[in-house]
């Protein structure tokens, strides 16, 4: 394409002056005028500062001078500028194409190769400079679309059909596949990355090994770095990391020793991830949901804060704000509501779904907690293997809950009465109406209230019924019916029975044999109509 230098020069070879005037041909100024017609934003455009735009011309440091003076560069028509291996740095527009590492970029394709894109939205002033990016990656095989300050700050980050969108997207990350990233932070230290959705200040952190920072701050990771002006929680050197005593009760998220050792032990092991494999198939949105995790796998996270200290598990799901904010280790959670699960730290298998239910859970695996304030009150408590049931499902009238609830069955509509069901699954054995602290005593245990300290007999505590005044025990049927208490054994299943005939008002007992036992020996005290024994006859009291 002629520009105006060349079309308008003063000699046939243009600065020769023997070679004689020229003069100017029809054909370049018709094709002169018409790139004028069809490009009015020749100011931004390289070749006004000397690049040559034939496609063979490595234009890279005019090009350069362009972005230097320019906010935009406008590509002219029929012009292609070869930029060798440089890439991009300001937004590009127009007709015309740029050719980058031996790849042509021309029109609409110029929005679906963003890894050479022609929209890179750079800041005017930074923060934090020491780990922003000033690239794209080099590598082939990128179907991407970038737009934001940050996509990477080493040599060999990769990426692959990967959507960023914000101001620092996918920063020191190593390896990216199949990734959606957007917000501000997202992804920032990453290292190894694979199959991940994210809205929001997500995940900086996942698939990285923190300890690789040269300045000894973990690259800021929430848990490990306290701040500078507060104590960090470890001391000494990977692999022989001990809790810093300065870390408790001066730590970000008011942790505990205990939480802080689980953490120090964990991080002795090398935990580390070593390849996409270790992070991937993950799922975040909303800010510092999933905010701290290393490992994980097959995680989802949606709502404010939501497995935001998660450092390592799999196939975790949770859904609300805070909702299982606290957890550091765990595989295939399931927390569903605002806070639920949220003080739970280590576990395996757990379902909490509603307002805060499961949010005293702290240690266990296996429960299911369902209900709007199930399973927290005052004070936490450890539980496996327990299903929790109904609003303020396993709290006391007094609103504390028990230290231990393993292996429980606690239906509850509210706290200040006792759950309608009461179980205990390891022994096998079901309360009704009993109060959080009593066990069922027997197969089946209907309580109405304590008769004391008593142990059912051995062989009679398959049906329990207990109150602390009289007890009883009802069979209703219409006038003219029969009620049947029966008795069955294997090949009879009708081998005796007492039974009550309310057609004839009789009562009859029925077995092969009928003992009365323990009959008195004397009328003496005897009331009219008691039985009593005299020598083998029983006679009733006149």
């Amino acid at each position: 394409m002629p520009n105006a230098k060349y079309v308008f020069r003063d000699y046939e070879t243009d600065g020769v002056p023997s070679s004689g005037p020229h003069k100017v041909k029809k054909s370049d100024a018709r094709a002169w005028g018409t790139m004028i017609e069809q490009n009015s934003q020749l100011a931004n455009s390289p070749l006004i500062y000397g690049a040559v735009g034939d496609g063979t011309t490595n234009d890279a440091a005019n090009y350069a001078l362009a972005e230097a003076a320019n906010d935009n560069i406008f590509l002219p028509s029929q012009s292609a500028f070869n930029l060798g291996s440089a890439i991009p740095t300001k937004p590009i527009f127009g007709p015309g194409s740029i050719i980058s590492n031996g790849t042509t970029l021309d029109g609409a394709l110029l929005l679906h190769k963003a890894d050479r894109s022609s929209i890179v939205a750079n800041p005017r002033t930074y923060t934090n400079t020491d780990w922003l990016l000033d690239n794209f990656p080099a590598a082939s095989n990128h179907g991407n679309t970038l737009i934001g300050a940050g996509i990477k700050d080493t040599n060999d980050s990769h990426t692959a059909r990967t959507t960023a969108v914000g101001s620092l997207i996918l920063t020191r990350f190593s390896d990216a596949d199949r990734v959606t990233v957007m917000g501000f932070g997202s992804l920032r230290f990453s290292e190894f990355v694979e199959r991940f959705e994210g809205i929001g200040y997500v995940a900086p952190w996942g698939g990285s090994n923190p300890t690789q920072d040269a300045n000894g701050k973990f690259w800021h990771h929430p848990l490990f770095y306290n701040g500078n002006a507060n104590p960090n929680l470890v001391l000494g050197t990977p692999g022989a990391y001990t809790l810093n005593p300065a870390w408790i009760g001066n730590n970000a998220f008011n942790l505990t020793e205990e939480d802080g050792q689980s953490i120090v032990t964990w991080m002795n092991t090398n935990p580390w991830a070593t390849s996409t494999a270790d992070f991937a198939y993950t799922q975040a949105f909303g800010r510092d949901a999933l905010n701290s995790i290393i490992k994980g796998i097959r995680d989802a996270a949606y709502g404010y804060r939501s497995l935001g200290l998660l450092l390592q598990g799999d196939e975790n799901t949770a859904i609300g704000n805070n909702a299982l904010f606290e957890m550091l280790f765990g595989n295939r959670q399931v927390a569903l509501g605002v806070r639920a699960g949220l003080n739970h730290k280590t576990g395996d298998g757990n379902v909490y779904i509603g307002p805060d239910a499961g949010r005293s859970h702290k240690n266990g695996s296996a429960s299911v907690i369902i209900g709007s304030n199930a399973g927290f009150y005052g004070g936490f408590f450890d539980a496996s293997w327990s299903v929790l049931i109904g609003q303020d499902a396993g709290i006391r009238p007094d609103g504390t809950i028990p230290a231990t609830l393993h292996n429980r069955l606690l239906i509850q509509d509210r706290y200040t009465r006792s759950p309608l069901l009461n179980g205990d699954f390891s022994a096998g054995r079901l309360g009704i109406n009993m109060p959080i602290d009593n066990l069922p005593l027997g197969t089946l245990h209907v309580f109405a209230a304590s008769a004391g300290s008593i142990t059912p007999a051995a062989g009679a505590s398959q049906g329990i019924f207990e109150n602390n005044g009289n007890a009883g025990i009802s069979i209703l049927t219409p006038a003219t019916s029969v009620a049947t208490i029966a008795f069955a054994r294997p090949g009879s299943n009708l081998a005796g029975y007492i039974q009550f005939d309310h057609n004839t008002n009789r009562v009859t007992v029925s077995g092969a044999r009928i003992r009365l036992s323990t009959l008195p020996t004397s009328a003496s005290g005897l009331t009219t109509g008691d039985l009593w024994n005299d020598a083998g006859t029983v006679k009733i009291a006149a």
